[in-house]
């Protein structure tokens, strides 16, 4: 049995849902309040509530006091295969087996733990005010995120079918600078001088909570495709240049 083909499969498909849910709901608290209803009325289990993660999280922050055991989660490290069980924090930046990555918490070494190819930290925190949630889908606690980008990487769903298909689309965008256009202060599409759509940034690429980083404030910004690191079914991976 390929194990590591199951995985991709498996990852793929979790991808192309969960795509497809945040365009019908982009409030990550409301989609996962829905989805953890789905999956114990439908199967008995909360297993595919944690494809919505940051909304369950968000949900359990609304009945936390000042100081709360803080839990968060490592992006960069989504659907990649750590070795390494712990992650270390110097000056914002985190290392673990041979990455290095921009993270925004206290200097430490912090215990990882993996849920369906998404790896967390925990730890205790004391807040200096109130925990914030996202009122606004835009924002990230009410100040703008947007910044120059260089050599950075991230996630686009294709919502393609098959790895051909996605590799068309990768080819297209490779080498070009379009422009990401954010609908309804809601989705993030990558569009061309004519405003087609060329693919889409999933919600767990465009608002990194570690990175104080959302996409969401960069509507209208300049997006250049370097390299394309990776491609599935219905994705693909690749360096970019942001202004």
């Amino acid at each position: 049995m390929d194990w590591s083909a199951i995985s991709a499969e498996y990852a793929r498909l979790r991808e192309k849902y969960k795509a497809q849910c945040e365009e019908i709901c982009p409030y990550p608290s409301i989609l996962a309040s829905v989805a953890v209803e789905i999956a114990y009325q439908t199967y008995r289990t909360y297993s595919f509530a944690w494809l919505f993660v940051d909304g369950l999280l968000e949900n359990l922050k609304q009945h936390e006091n000042v100081m709360k055991r803080e839990v968060r989660k490592v992006n960069r490290l989504t659907n990649r295969n750590v070795e390494g069980k712990e992650l270390t924090v110097h000056t914002a930046i985190a290392t673990i087996d041979d990455l290095e990555f921009p993270f925004h918490v206290p200097d430490g070494v912090y215990s990882l733990f993996e849920i369906m190819g998404q790896f967390f930290i925990g730890y205790e925190a004391e807040r200096e005010t109130v925990v914030q949630t996202t009122n606004t889908p835009s924002l990230l606690d009410e100040k703008s995120t947007r910044r120059v980008l260089k050599n950075y990487l991230i996630g686009f769903s294709t919502l393609k079918k098959s790895q051909e298909e996605s590799q068309l689309v990768a080819d297209q965008v490779l080498g070009k600078k379009l422009q990401i256009q954010v609908v309804e202060y809601r989705y993030v599409h990558i569009v061309d001088e004519h405003g087609e759509r060329k693919c889409i940034i999933p919600r767990d690429q465009a608002i990194r909570r570690d990175e104080g980083l959302s996409l969401l404030d960069f509507d209208g910004a300049a997006i250049e495709f370097l390299t394309i690191e990776k491609v599935t079914k219905s994705s693909f991976k690749a360096i970019v240049h942001i202004e």
